[in-house]
């Protein structure tokens, strides 16, 4: 089972993110990352989490940023669990989100998390209508 999560960020967020799955392909729609005001399109992706008869695996889906092109994108990373391997990001571009985390045992069963990024219901403002970083109180938006 896929559990789904959501967590707040008052200065980096996601909208329009949803999963699904058919059979062994999960797939996420076409999203938009807002990060320090400025808006970027991460397209549609899917991709297959088939078992292995011999391996539990993971398949971490991460957003990574490249600074050098000021773009987001997808790093798929999948893991064989019995080569006594510790998954870890180790991709040249900045980690930013781990948004889908799928283990796969040897008979299919599927587990893990897909997590997206929201923004809290209030939090307090500078005057140019960014989050007010230096005064982390939350208060109801009007």
């Amino acid at each position: 089972m896929i559990e789904m999560r959501e967590i707040t960020n008052t200065s980096w967020t996601m909208q329009g993110f949803d999963l699904s799955e058919t059979d062994d392909i999960y797939s996420i729609s076409e999203g938009i990352i807002t990060s320090d005001s400025e808006d970027y399109l991460l397209e549609n992706v899917s991709f297959d989490v088939s078992p292995d008869s011999e391996s539990d695996i993971l398949y971490d889906l991460y957003i990574v940023y490249d600074k050098d092109i000021n773009k987001y994108e997808y790093h798929l990373d999948k893991t064989f669990l019995s080569d006594g391997f510790m998954p870890a990001y180790s991709g040249e571009k900045k980690l930013t989100h781990t948004i889908l985390s799928i283990r796969v045992n040897t008979l299919g069963e599927k587990t893990g998390y897909f997590c997206v990024v929201t923004q809290p219901e209030g939090v307090l403002r500078t005057d140019d209508g960014y989050p007010d970083k230096n005064n982390p109180e939350v208060i109801v938006n009007e």
